[in-house]
């Protein structure tokens, strides 16, 4: 096979720049290329001459990643504002309920975050409440409630308590959860089958009763005067 072909070190094809040529190996004529995002790939002579080879392949997704996503719409949250465009940033989102909140673009475009959480009382009729036990000495540490399998739950605990710098709604079950590794909180099921609407009272009731017993809970906050 001939491959008396022009050479091309120094030419451009979009955001490539040919830097070697090295000898012919194989079927195809591939040159070296420096794309304008730093990196170095052997390209195909023909996809470079055909137009068809413009970047290095792996600047596009990260260009994609560094697109402005103001007006699009993830499940219920529409994003209004992007204080900062990075890879990984939160953005400003307006829900259809109407409140605004601050969401990880990553997590919206995974599909993980559909609403500002008010999607448990649209999406779900029915919750639960459970008990969280010290997996060592079986103590009751936590109550509180659910619209989600309790293996999601368990799994948003665990992940709450590894993040740093992070605004929790119980510091103290976060700080309980990091001194169990390489434990586990043991999940139990107290009460099943409940209307989404009536979730917090049953939860405040749970807990009252637990405190009345003497238990040690680590949401004691979240107590109220049961009628």
């Amino acid at each position: 096979m001939s491959y008396n072909l022009p050479p091309l070190i120094g030419q451009r094809f979009g955001r490539l720049v040919v830097v070697d040529e090295p000898p012919p190996d194989g079927k195809h004529r591939k040159v070296v290329c420096r794309c304008d995002c730093g990196r170095t790939k052997a390209i195909r002579h023909d996809g470079l001459r055909g137009g068809r080879s413009t970047t290095c392949g792996a600047c596009n997704r990260s260009m994609d990643r560094l697109k402005s996503v103001v007006g699009q719409v993830f499940g219920k949250l529409t994003v209004i504002d992007e204080p900062e465009i990075k890879r990984n940033r939160r953005v400003t989102c307006r829900c259809e309920c109407g409140r605004v909140v601050n969401r990880l673009l990553s997590n919206l475009k995974r599909g993980q975050t559909k609403s500002c959480g008010c999607t448990k009382w649209y999406d779900h009729e029915y919750g639960y409440i459970y008990y969280l036990f010290d997996p060592i000495d079986m103590r009751l540490r936590y109550i509180g409630q659910s619209v989600q399998k309790p293996g999601v739950r368990l799994s948003g605990h665990l992940y709450g308590a590894r993040q740093r710098g992070r605004k929790v709604n119980c510091e103290a079950k976060m700080e309980w959860i990091k001194n169990l590794k390489p434990y586990r909180p043991a999940v139990w099921i107290a009460e099943r089958d409940i209307p989404v609407a009536d979730l917090d009272a049953r939860e405040q009731y749970h807990i009252a009763a637990a405190l009345a017993k003497g238990e040690s809970l680590l949401n004691i906050h979240h107590a109220r005067a049961v009628a």
